[in-house]
């Protein structure tokens, strides 16, 4: 091999690994934080007509894509539900607003009329991005969708979060 073409083949190999740190880079600088619950906080669950309890939740993301989108998750504590995991929140519930700026709103929901949650019991709240294909087939499933793990490479969990009536 050449000189001249040993250097393009470095060169060609010194670009792939730059583009490869760079969308390393600025997948990275991706974030996502829940303002509300905190770790711990005490929330105000409401009973909504349809013998539903519900919950808001905030918070703020950075550099999400276009291709990608925020889900809200709820894992019952304590007490426990009958399926362990987290239960993604859609339909009323989940994430309703997203703004511009990387705010969001959203929806949780925690018992039923049958099973009202009480006060002090426990949860867990997450927020996940994920690919929005991934999203669209979670969303889009029938009955009640459940994970044992969080999908997605970018959370944020508030634990131990506490109901307040």
């Amino acid at each position: 091999m050449t000189n001249m073409k040993k250097t393009s083949v470095l060169v060609a190999g010194l670009v792939t690994l730059a583009c490869g740190l760079q969308i390393r880079a600025d997948r990275s600088d991706r974030s996502l934080s829940l303002l509300h619950p905190k770790n711990a906080e005490t929330i105000r669950c409401q009973l909504h007509p349809d013998n539903t309890y519900r919950f808001s939740v905030s918070g703020i993301s950075k550099g999400i894509s276009k291709y990608e989108t925020v889900l809200l998750w709820v894992q019952p504590v304590n007490p426990q539900s009958e399926t362990p995991g987290w239960y993604l929140q859609r339909g009323f519930n989940g994430i309703r607003k997203f703004e511009p700026t990387g705010e969001f709103q959203g929806i949780g929901e925690i018992g039923n009329r049958q099973f009202p949650p009480r006060a002090g019991d426990t949860m867990n709240v997450a927020v996940t991005v994920l690919d929005i294909r991934v999203a669209e087939r979670l969303l889009s499933e029938r009955g009640v969708v459940t994970c044992v793990n969080l999908p997605g490479e970018v959370t944020d969990v508030a634990w131990k979060v506490r109901v307040g009536m």
